[in-house]
């Protein structure tokens, strides 16, 4: 609390700097600290808003607890002999701009070491051959640029995502060019959850994409018991979709494809949900970068896509791969649901968004017509669009 306190040399007999040392010299502007101290005690310089620099040695090994929390820091430079930062260790720096960390090995960090101090604009430093494992790293991964310690930007120039590895990546990569690969077995409607955008005109040669739109269900027989539930997609003919987000995509010839892009952006892996929902049910869409055992899968009641139709999982046998996204049926409560299964509706697709209604037994042969809400009409009076014998019929 020395507030008049301005600058400090600490000489070469001191090995450690004590808990609260400098705690509130809001008035110190600069600090000496020598390469005899090994360690800097938990709110050293808590709240020392005037100093905006510091060189930390290369003997000091440990950083602890909110120990520059509040303080004016600009730049940091920390040397190649640390191991620990402790919690909120540079907290609230909110005018913080670069770190420069000369550790090889990345130092065992506290994930909330920078909370506040707006990382995301500033720029880390470090060695050339860290700079990997810096990027995928919490809370390092944070920092809006990673850069060498001669302030080089690594650059990749060309990145292959190969569909079903696993994807963790931590930080955002700016990329020359982007190239996904996927092998299709069929041309059904399967699941798509990547870490990039894309547009239009990126899969349009090759690939049908739709976004999931809403979740119906029909009691088919009138008989208070819900007999058909069906994921409504729409087929995307222009735009582009969203990174981290669950999608369909539907290859136009099986093999194995490939979508290109150039100037690409890959996204931190995120595994997001979506969700829709009725009264009482409630429809969860989540992705997976790391894939889903079928352990789990089965014993949670998971369902996942299968040709063209979404499968609730009916033992352990399968596992979900990597970018893929799984279903969660669950009342208001939370409690799992088992529906049978889902079956997927394309607006927009080769059928015009209209699906054949399934005949009722007892129904073949008998010309059924349904109004788009799935409820059977014996005789249709008023204008519209029906579905009669799963083919759209029009009273005008």
């Amino acid at each position: 609390g020395c507030t008049g306190l301005t600058s400090v040399t600490i000489p070469n007999s001191v090995t450690s700097i004590g808990t609260h040392a400098f705690d509130g010299c809001t008035g110190l502007t600069s600090v000496t600290i020598p390469n005899s101290v090994t360690s800097i005690g938990s709110f050293a310089f808590y709240g020392c808003s005037g100093l905006t620099s510091v060189t930390i040695p290369n003997s000091v090994t440990s950083i602890n607890d909110y120990a520059f929390k509040g303080s004016g820091l600009i730049s940091v430079n920390i040397g190649s002999g640390i191991r620990t930062i402790g919690s909120q260790a540079f907290a609230n720096c909110v005018d913080l701009e670069e770190v420069y960390c000369h550790a090889e090995n990345v130092p065992s960090t506290s994930s909330d070491a920078f909370d506040g101090s707006l990382v995301e604009y500033a720029t880390l430093y470090v060695p050339e051959g860290s700079i990997e494992v810096y990027k995928s790293t919490v809370p390092w991964s944070n920092f809006g640029t990673k850069a060498t310690l001669d302030g080089t930007v690594p650059v990749v120039t060309d990145l292959v995502l190969q569909d079903g590895d696993g994807y963790n990546t931590g930080y955002d990569q700016d990329l020359q060019t982007l190239t996904y690969t996927r092998t299709f077995s069929n041309t059904e409607w399967q699941a798509l959850y990547v870490p990039f955008e894309m547009a239009y005109a990126d899969w349009q040669a090759d690939f049908e994409v739709a976004r999931l739109n809403d979740v119906h269900q029909w009691d088919d027989n009138d008989d208070g018991t819900i007999d058909r539930t069906e994921l409504e997609a729409v087929k995307l003919k222009s735009g582009k979709t969203e990174a981290n987000t669950p999608y369909l995509i539907r290859a136009k010839s099986t093999g194995e494809k490939a979508i290109k892009q150039t100037h690409a952006t890959l996204y931190a892996a995120k595994e997001n949900s979506i969700d829709c929902s009725s009264v009482g049910t409630l429809f969860t869409f989540t992705g997976t970068y790391s894939g889903v055992s079928g352990t789990t899968m089965f014993t949670n009641g998971y369902y996942a896509m299968g040709g063209g139709t979404l499968h609730q999982a009916a033992s352990s046998a399968n596992d979900l791969s990597p970018m893929r996204w799984y279903m969660t049926v669950t009342d208001r409560n939370g409690n799992p649901k088992s529906l049978g299964a889902v079956k997927v509706m394309v607006f927009g697709d080769d059928t015009d968004g209209i699906s054949p209604t399934p005949a009722l037994p007892g129904e073949e042969g008998e010309e059924a017509v349904y109004d788009l809400s799935g409820r059977r009409t014996d005789c249709p009076t008023k204008k519209g669009v029906y579905i009669k014998n799963g083919r759209k019929m029009i009273v005008r």
